[in-house]
């Protein structure tokens, strides 16, 4: 299982050593079960889903959920971890640079292809459509570039 701060991300307390969540009103949300699941774009993932104990008797029910059921919800910890590390990579000094160089040298190009061509939004649809049309705003984009720098 992961460190507490890494399952702490959807703002509840995550216990490691009882495997268990706890919400804002201090009810518990225990383990329950595990399954794999494929998302939209394919992905298997593997989730675990956690119910929680005494819904029944909790005042602030209607608050936490709109089911008629106990609260349950599904954590993929793979996520998770990935999302940590992402967060540090952002926040390292190499990710600083990495971000500043981005807003200079990407944003400008789609920033220019939205605001000044009017491009916002993909006529088509499926990737490998969508990469086209993307290829082909570049395309222009560039060629635009060049005609600047030559005249």
């Amino acid at each position: 299982m992961g460190t507490e701060n890494q399952l702490s991300s959807i703002h509840w307390t995550y216990d490691a050593e009882r495997d268990v969540y706890i919400c804002a009103g201090n009810q518990r949300i225990t383990f329950r079960y595990e399954r794999t699941v494929k998302t939209e774009t394919g992905y298997s993932l593997k989730k675990r889903y956690y119910q929680c104990d005494a819904y029944d008797s909790y005042p602030l029910k209607s608050q936490c959920t709109k089911s008629q059921n106990n609260r349950q919800i599904g954590v993929s910890v793979a996520l998770l971890e990935h999302k940590q590390r992402a967060r540090e990579n952002l926040r390292s000094e190499r990710g600083r640079k990495l971000s500043a160089q981005r807003m200079v040298e990407v944003e400008s190009v789609f920033c220019h292809a939205k605001g000044n061509r009017v491009f916002r939004r993909f006529l088509l649809r499926d990737f490998p459509k969508v990469h086209i049309e993307m290829g082909l705003v570049s395309v222009a984009h560039n060629l635009l570039k060049l005609v600047a720098f030559l005249a």
